[in-house]
């Protein structure tokens, strides 16, 4: 009963720009180990590692639940977009959501500033020459 429980209420992510931390234990104290299909997601331990390459990527993230003798297995399947690379002279509009789902964090500040830069200065150009 336990393990259905856990199993019911874990949730991941359905994309993943960045790393992200996965459960190990289940609300109702399950242990939760994880798995995944591809490298563009690497797991160690709760801890999930992003790396993004030239085209989007679907990952297959397997959760094992374990309960006492009990287990069960979950999957979830995430998205791994594709690198943008943007510069002054070429922005396509398109990927202001995405820019900005990468929200700023001690460890990708600086990236977010740039591209938020060169978008706000792509924006006022875009705008002054139409």
């Amino acid at each position: 009963v336990i393990v259905a429980l856990d199993k019911a209420l874990i949730e991941v992510q359905s994309t993943a720009y960045t790393n992200f931390v996965l459960p190990t234990t289940g609300e109702n104290g399950s242990t939760i180990t994880w798995a995944s299909n591809n490298a563009a997601i690497a797991i160690d331990g709760a801890n999930a590692t992003v790396t993004r390459g030239a085209s989007d990527v679907s990952v297959t993230l397997t959760a094992t639940i374990t309960y006492n003798e009990s287990s069960d297995t979950k999957t979830f399947t995430v998205n791994v977009p594709k690198i943008i690379e943007l510069s002054e002279t070429e922005f396509d509009t398109s990927t202001f959501d995405e820019i900005m789902a990468v929200m700023p964090t001690e460890n990708n500040a600086k990236t977010t500033e740039k591209y938020y830069v060169i978008l706000q200065y792509t924006l006022y150009d875009n705008k002054r020459n139409s």
